[in-house]
C-alpha cells in the first residue's frame, strides 16, 4: 500500500489538471483584447522565434519575456480555442509542479496535510475557493463538537473568518489565468519556478549535481518568462530556513549556482532591453505607500479592516447596534490568534516558512496596480501555508483525530519527524 500511495497522489494531481483543462475556453473575444493584439502583431512583424532572445518582448514595453513569448509564437494562426486550451495546458502544468513541492515538503517535515494543497490551489484557479470555505469551516466545527474539545472550538471561532478568507483565496484566477491570454506569461513562469524549487528541495534531502543543474536550467527559463521569477532564491532562502533542524546545511551548493543564473539573465537583459523606464511601467508603478499596504494586506490578512473597522466605528457608538463592527473586528483579532497558535506548536518554522514564501512571491507584485495574474504563483504556496496551518489544528485537538499524529503542544523536538515514527508503534 505504500508504495501505491505516490502514484495515487499523482492520479489525484492529473485529475485536477483535467479538471482545469476541461474548463479551458475558447471564447472568439479572446483574441480581441488589446494586449493580445498587440502581441501577435508583434510577433507577425518578427516572425523569426530566435530573435525574441534578444529583444524587447512584443509589446515593446521593456520587459525580456523570450520564453514566454514563445508560446504566442507557437499558438499564432490558431483560434481562440487553440489559445485557451494553451492557457489551461499551463495551469494544470503548474498544478503538477506543485503537487511535486508538495509530496517533497511533506517527507521534508513528515506532514500529510501538504499533499492537499494543489487540490486547494485547482479550486482557486477554477474560483470555487467561496464555495469551499463554509463548508471546511463546518466540518472542522464537527470534529470539535465530536470530540467535546471546547478550547478548541473557541480557537476554531476566533480563526473563523480567516479561514474563510484565506479558503477563498487572495485574488480570483480563472478569469486572468484560463480566460485572458496573456495571463500566460505568469503561468509559462510558474511552470518553471515550482520545478526549480522541487529540484533545490531534492538537493536538500539528496544532494547531487544534477539537481542543481536542472534547477538552474528552469530558473533561467522562468526568468525569461516573466519577472517575478527574481523572488527564486528569496523563497527557497525562507524554505531553507525552516527545515528541519536533523537536514544538511549545505546551502553554497545551491544558492551560489541559481546567484549565478540570475545575475546572467540581469547582464542578459541589461544588453538587450532599451535602458530607462518605459511609459506603461512608469504608469503601472504605485506612488507613496500604497505598495506597502498591498504587501501588508497579504502578509497580514486583516490590515484592511483595520482602517474598515476605525472607519465604520467614527459613526458613532450607535454603530455598534449592528453586526458590522464586530465582524470588522474579529476580522483584525483572527490573524493574530492564528500567529500566536502557530508560534507555540513545534513546527511554527514549518508553517511560517510556507507564509513567508507566499509573501516573498507576491512582494514585487505589489508595487504595481493590481492584476489577479500577480497572485498567481503566491497562491501556489498559500496553499501549503493553508493546509500546513489546519494540520496544526487537527494535530492540536484533543485526543486523536485517526487523521494526523499528534503533539503535545510547547514541546519542540530536536527531530519533528519523530512523532510520526512513533505513530505505526503507537497504534500496534
Amino acid at each position: 500500500m505504500t508504495r501505491l500511495a505516490p502514484a495515487l497522489w499523482w492520479l489525484v494531481y492529473a485529475l485536477c489538471g483535467f479538471l482545469i483543462f476541461f474548463h479551458r475556453t475558447g471564447d472568439p473575444s479572446m483574441l480581441q483584447d488589446s494586449d493580445t493584439v498587440g502581441i501577435l502583431q508583434g510577433i507577425k512583424e518578427n516572425p523569426n522565434w530566435l530573435s525574441w532572445f534578444a529583444r524587447d518582448w512584443p509589446l515593446g514595453n521593456h520587459f525580456y519575456r523570450p520564453v514566454s513569448t514563445l508560446t504566442f509564437v507557437l499558438d499564432e494562426g490558431g483560434d481562440a480555442a487553440r489559445f485557451g486550451a494553451t492557457n489551461a495546458l499551463l495551469v494544470s502544468l503548474s498544478v503538477l509542479g506543485l503537487g511535486w513541492i508538495s509530496k517533497l515538503l511533506a517527507d521534508l517535515w513528515r506532514s500529510p496535510e501538504l499533499l492537499a494543497a494543489p487540490i486547494l490551489f485547482t479550486a482557486w484557479n477554477l474560483s470555487w475557493g467561496h464555495r469551499l470555505a463554509v463548508p471546511i469551516l463546518l466540518g472542522l466545527g464537527v470534529l470539535v463538537l465530536i470530540r467535546k474539545d471546547w478550547r478548541q472550538l473557541a480557537f476554531l471561532a476566533g480563526i473563523s473568518l480567516l479561514l474563510i478568507n484565506e479558503i477563498s483565496g487572495l485574488s480570483t484566477l480563472y478569469a486572468r489565468m484560463i480566460a485572458w491570454i496573456p495571463g500566460r506569461t505568469s503561468s509559462t513562469m510558474t511552470v518553471f519556478f515550482l520545478p526549480a524549487v522541487a529540484l533545490v528541495i531534492a538537493h536538500w534531502r539528496r544532494p547531487h549535481w544534477a539537481f542543481v543543474a536542472g534547477a538552474g536550467l528552469m530558473a533561467f527559463l522562468a526568468l525569461g518568462s516573466y519577472e517575478q521569477a527574481v523572488m527564486l532564491i528569496p523563497v527557497l532562502g525562507v524554505l531553507w530556513l525552516a527545515r528541519p533542524d536533523n537536514e544538511p546545511k549545505n546551502w553554497a551548493s545551491w544558492l551560489l549556482p541559481l546567484a549565478a543564473v540570475t545575475v546572467f539573465y540581469f547582464g542578459l537583459r541589461y544588453a538587450v532591453i532599451p535602458r530607462g523606464v518605459s511609459g506603461y511601467q512608469s504608469q503601472q508603478l504605485i506612488s507613496g505607500t500604497g505598495g506597502f499596504y498591498a504587501l501588508s494586506d497579504v502578509a497580514l490578512p486583516g490590515v484592511a479592516a483595520v482602517y474598515n473597522f476605525l472607519s465604520v466605528v467614527s459613526v458613532g457608538p450607535l454603530i455598534f447596534l449592528a453586526a458590522e463592527p464586530y465582524i470588522l473586528l474579529l476580522t483584525v483579532v483572527s490573524p493574530f490568534i492564528a500567529i500566536w497558535f502557530v508560534a507555540t506548536s513545534p513546527r511554527w518554522r514549518m508553517v511560517a516558512g510556507l507564509w513567508g514564501a507566499s509573501v516573498l512571491a507576491y512582494a514585487p507584485m505589489a508595487f504595481f496596480h493590481q492584476f489577479e495574474h500577480y497572485f498567481f504563483l503566491p497562491m501556489a504556496f498559500r496553499a501549503l501555508f493553508l493546509c500546513g496551518l489546519v494540520g496544526l489544528f487537527l494535530r492540536d485537538a484533543k485526543g486523536s483525530w485517526n487523521l494526523l499524529p499528534t503533539h503535545n503542544r510547547g514541546e519542540l523536538p530536536t527531530d519533528p519527524g519523530a512523532e510520526f515514527e512513533a505513530v505505526p508503534a503507537a497504534r500496534a
